[in-house]
């Protein structure tokens, strides 16, 4: 026997449908087409994840069930509105397959979306030194040409130097995973809160190669003020690289005005 939730609205009116519906089907949501109709559906493990991608689609009457497995099911009506995305991401592309729309969202909510349902955070650990945090975003059935044409192009624009890496996966690079997570926000899903687990200092802070770009300055000049201890900075680790805060910032700009910094 299936056991239904309540699902809270979210305030659709804030949202475009095609932001939503794009980081919908890059994460966990599947679309699925009727006779000039479609829904979208999920499955998921955690009821609070469902619930929230659900909460989305109020003007769709969605529905939220546990399957006997324990299991989430998600699942919007059919409607024509949905079918106009199915276009987008399926029918358009002459196969069965998710295509990569060229129209394709990146806005706040389409990463958050996407990141929550297929996104993952490792920190590594190894033989006491702890390692970069990386990032993973699943685009595994997608196919890689696109994923280098249309995607990486895109949030590189946002300022979120990534790659295509293994298993056909978009890596968000080291120097990036701050402005990645500054970018789509808190978690919203207390389930899943474990793939926010970065420290605001991390979310904050720039290496000094991107710092020097951003000030105008030379990156020599720049670690030499590191050297002689004249500019405070952050390191993750005791022995890694410095990076500078918003308020290492300030004081470099501050050298800048005296011409210590050039």
């Amino acid at each position: 026997m299936q056991k239904e939730a309540t699902i809270k609205k979210q305030g659709i009116a804030v949202y475009d449908l095609q932001d939503i519906v794009d980081g919908f089907l890059l994460g966990d949501g599947s679309i699925e087409p009727g006779k000039g109709t479609a829904r979208l559906r999920c499955h998921v493990k955690c009821a609070d994840f469902c619930l929230y991608m659900m909460s989305f689609f109020p003007k769709y009457n969605p529905t939220v069930s546990q399957n006997r497995d324990g299991s989430w099911l998600g699942s919007t009506k059919t409607h024509l509105d949905i079918y106009v995305h199915y276009v987008r991401w399926i029918k358009g592309s002459g196969t069965k397959k998710h295509r990569l729309p060229e129209d394709i969202s990146v806005s706040k909510i389409t990463l958050l979306l996407w990141y929550l349902g297929d996104g993952r955070l490792r920190n590594c650990a190894h033989e006491g030194y702890v390692s970069c945090p990386s990032v993973d975003l699943c685009t595994d059935c997608f196919n890689r040409e696109d994923l280098d044409k249309i995607l990486v192009p895109k949030l590189e624009d946002l300022g979120i130097s990534c790659c295509v890496g293994n298993r056909n996966r978009i890596c968000i690079r080291e120097k990036s995973i701050g402005r990645f997570f500054s970018y789509i926000g808190e978690c919203p899903v207390q389930s899943l809160a474990h793939r926010f687990n970065i420290s605001t200092h991390r979310k904050l802070s720039v290496r000094l190669s991107d710092a020097a770009k951003q000030l105008g300055v030379k990156y020599s000049r720049l670690k030499h003020l590191i050297f002689k201890k004249r500019l405070p900075c952050y390191r993750p680790q005791e022995n890694s690289r410095p990076r500078l805060l918003p308020q290492h910032l300030d004081i470099a700009r501050n050298l800048i005005s005296s011409g210590d910094l050039y």
